[in-house]
């Protein structure tokens, strides 16, 4: 994409343009922000992993934003005539170590992970302190020497064209510099990773930058230059778009992660209803949903009959088998969305009906007790009966509104106690006289 824009760019390159004050600051700004941002991200990532390469990174971002607010400052009608008495030789300097300083921490930074493999001093990020001081005392070595000796520096700008000293001498230089941190990063990395391909990437993008500013271009002002300026922004933005990248696939993930680990926490394994804490939390939350709107919650609870026969007679296993096969019978009753069904002890289930009365409830309780007996599940020796059955209690909220969800649970468990008494296999409404449900009718 650099080789295109530079092939594209070598037709109009030289012509001049007018002078735009404000796009130099805007871009530089821009350019800074996404490199101090950069560096951020990458210093945390450090911090988090203790990988000292990453640190050179981040520095090597840190350090290049300080050059570039340097550059911008004491660029002639950035911000004042004269930053700090910066002379016009100034900016073409500063661009010049900022070139160099990135291209350096590229090659450090390619060389630090070999070293880290066999020096333990590398390795444990001892020398990340001291090259953080470095880093810092660079560009202000940079801003004092360039400004306080910018009359006595070799002429790299004569108006707004370079010099042949510059065209010459000092950006084939540079160029032959920046191959080479590229070839050395390449060499180095092999690009095992995605930060090495990307990172090549990028010194393949500011070499085109140098390249089109200071060779096609030959002067400032002109198309290639603004071109250039523009090529600068996306050097210091295209590696923070690769990491922004990653950290929203890592949030997508934990936040995946998060959730499964949720479902998991409150799921029962066994039968992939709700376990006891999930439907504690669901059952509270629907009370005082229905509280705000006035509306009704029924509950049942559910109890396998002579289920203790049953395993018994029958083993473990194949207990097992029969708690699946009731909660299979739950799930395909419930037809609503708001529905829920939860195991909440070794062969007891618990159904939440929202906006649901006791007629509806009963006729719910009446299917699902249907269902487990239609399956026809062999029982014990010994056993009441002949299959496996289930008994129900249930209680709502629709003509005796409930405290919490324990006073609910609470009802429910006597209308359960209430059916077990009364033979099992049967459906019995706690606080109601007698509920209709098809030609059978459940008393409370």
């Amino acid at each position: 994409m650099a080789c295109i824009l530079i092939i594209a760019s070598i037709p109009v390159a030289r012509i001049q343009a007018p002078e735009i004050d404000a796009f130099l600051p805007a871009v530089c700004g821009v350019a800074v922000f996404a490199e101090l941002l950069t560096a951020f991200l990458l210093w945390n990532q450090y911090r988090a992993s203790g990988d000292a390469p990453i640190a050179v990174l981040a520095l090597a971002y840190a350090g290049s934003a300080l050059l570039g607010i340097e550059y911008v400052l004491t660029f002639p009608h950035a911000f004042a005539e004269h930053f700090l008495g910066a002379g016009p030789q100034t900016t073409a300097w500063l661009y010049l170590i900022g070139q160099v300083f990135f291209a350096s921490y590229i090659i450090l930074f390619a060389l630090w992970e070999p070293l880290c493999r066999r020096v333990s001093t590398f390795a444990s990020g001892n020398g990340v302190p001291m090259l953080a001081a470095i880093t810092i005392l660079i560009p202000l070595v940079a801003l004092l020497v360039t400004v306080g000796y910018s009359d006595d520096l070799p002429a790299a700008l004569g108006g707004t064209h370079t010099t042949p000293l510059w065209q010459g001498r000092i950006v084939p230089l540079l160029l032959a510099y920046q191959v080479a941190a590229c070839v050395i990063l390449v060499v180095v990395t092999r690009l095992r990773t995605v930060v090495h391909l990307w990172l090549a990437v990028v010194v393949v993008v500011s070499l085109s930058e140098a390249l089109l500013s200071n060779v096609i271009s030959g002067a400032r002002f002109t198309l290639g230059w603004y071109l250039g300026r523009a090529e600068w922004l996306v050097v210091a933005s295209l590696f923070l778009i690769v990491l922004l990248g990653s950290v929203y696939r890592i949030l997508l993930t934990l936040s995946s992660t998060n959730a499964a680990l949720y479902r998991q926490s409150v799921s029962d394994d066994l039968t992939g209803l709700l376990n006891r804490r999930g439907f504690n939390a669901r059952l509270e939350e629907e009370l005082r949903r229905a509280q705000r709107r006035n509306e009704a919650v029924a509950l049942l609870v559910i109890d396998i009959d002579d289920f203790k026969r049953y395993n018994d007679s029958y083993g473990h296993p194949a207990g097992d088998t029969a708690l699946g096969i009731v909660s299979r019978v739950i799930k395909t009753t419930l037809r609503r969305a708001a529905d829920c069904g939860a195991r909440i002890g070794g062969e007891e289930f618990a159904v939440l009906l929202p906006e649901t009365g006791d007629s509806g409830a009963a006729a719910v309780a009446e299917r699902i007790r249907r269902g487990v007996e239609r399956v026809g599940i062999l029982q014990g020796v010994g056993a009441r009966h002949g299959v496996l059955t289930v008994s129900i209690g249930l209680a709502s909220t629709e003509e005796r509104p409930a405290q919490d969800g324990l006073d609910l649970m609470r009802r429910s468990d006597r209308a359960l106690y209430q059916a077990k008494s009364e033979g099992r296999n049967c459906i019995r409404v706690q606080g109601a006289p007698r509920i209709h449900v098809g030609e059978s009718s459940l008393t409370g």
